[in-house]
């Protein structure tokens, strides 16, 4: 909390029942001595908004609804009973002022959706391009047994082994002496 360069705060309060003290100088006490010990201020700053509205701290209200229009999510996830029990002005103000407002909210969603959505057909045209087999294969010339045999350097396919077999013997027929490449869509 902020205080003006005099240390006194720049709202006025009706002093009439604290004659030594404002209502806003506690308020700032108060929470400069959570905020120094790390305590979470958003309770209090829940009490203090009411409590600056009925005694009419204009400058403890604005900070005290600005914090709670900064922080709404969270602070609706802690308090959510002491949020609904706002009064309609003060619900409306966190409406409208809220961050991150609801449109904002709805978007990331959308977002958040599709990119998942997206990632979900990546992997599944990534699982169908791995279940197509692969085979690569170079003529051998120098074979004892058959001239037109090729030396199956790499198979790779779940269960249609006969299938790529004529490939690579059509391929060898086809191209001879050369080094090969197929792919076979089982």
């Amino acid at each position: 909390v902020n205080l003006p360069s005099g240390g006194e705060p720049t709202g006025k309060c009706h002093r009439v029942h604290f004659p030594f003290l404002s209502v806003e100088q506690h308020a700032v006490d108060d929470l400069f001595q959570l905020a120094v010990k790390g305590v979470d201020i958003d309770g209090q700053v829940l009490a203090y908004l009411e409590l600056a509205q009925v005694w009419s701290c204009k400058t403890l209200s604005g900070w005290s609804l600005h914090h709670i229009c900064t922080n709404y999510n969270s602070i609706c996830r802690k308090f959510p009973k002491d949020m609904k029990a706002m009064s309609p002005d003060n619900q409306r103000h966190f409406e409208k002022q809220r961050w991150p407002p609801v449109w904002f909210l709805k978007e990331e969603d959308r977002y958040l959706r599709s990119q998942k959505e997206r990632e979900q057909e990546e992997e599944t045209l990534r699982k169908q391009h791995t279940k197509r087999g692969w085979c690569f294969w170079r003529h051998l010339s120098s074979s004892p047994h058959v001239k037109k045999r090729c030396s199956l350097l790499t198979l790779i396919s779940p269960g249609k082994p006969a299938l790529l077999c004529s490939c690579i013997q059509r391929r060898i027929l086809h191209h001879r002496n050369k080094t090969t490449f197929c792919a076979s869509s089982a």
